[in-house]
Order: structure tokens, then C-alpha cells, then sequence
């Protein structure tokens, strides 16, 4: 039980460094390309249901560097367990 609570303090801190670290990232790509700081958005539990802002914000910003790796990076993860589920795992050895 002591190896599953250092494994979830490790991997909680390990994910919290990566975070930090793609917010630094994305700030500097941001400052190296010319794009203005961004605004602070309040929560969405303060804004209007229809999303008017979004829809602003992405005509202007389009999509970040951080968001098109996270998208390209599930898509990636998703496609790898696929093609291991069908493909490379044995089905000799499966009970179903």
C-alpha cells in the first residue's frame, strides 16, 4: 500500500513540474512569435451559457502551440492502443 501512495505523490508531482513547465513554454513561444499576453477570462460559471468570447478569442488567437501538442498527443495515445488492441496483442492467448 506504501508503493501505491509513492506512486500517486510521485507521478502528482511529476505532473504538476510538466504543467508548470508547459505554461513557461507556451508564455515564451507566445513571446517569441509577437502574440499579446492574454487576458484574464473569468470562470465560466460567471459567463454567458452561449460562449460569444470563445468564439472571439479563437477567431483572434486561433489554437496555441499547447493545445495543438495535448491534441496531437491524445490522438497519438488513442491511435497506439488501437493498433496494439487489434493488431499486436495476441488473440491465441485471449480467454474471451
Amino acid at each position: 500500500m506504501v508503493a501505491v501512495a509513492a506512486s500517486v505523490v510521485i507521478l502528482a508531482f511529476l505532473e504538476f513540474g510538466l504543467v508548470i513547465g508547459l505554461t513557461n513554454l507556451n508564455e515564451r513561444y507566445d513571446a517569441a512569435i509577437g502574440r499579446r499576453p492574454t487576458t484574464r477570462r473569468p470562470p465560466p460559471w460567471h459567463s454567458s451559457l452561449s460562449g460569444e468570447r470563445e468564439k472571439v478569442i479563437r477567431r483572434e488567437e486561433g489554437v496555441t502551440a499547447v493545445e495543438r501538442i495535448v491534441a496531437i498527443s491524445c490522438g497519438s495515445a488513442v491511435l497506439a492502443l488501437e493498433i496494439w488492441f487489434f493488431f499486436v496483442g495476441s488473440f491465441k492467448d485471449s480467454p474471451i
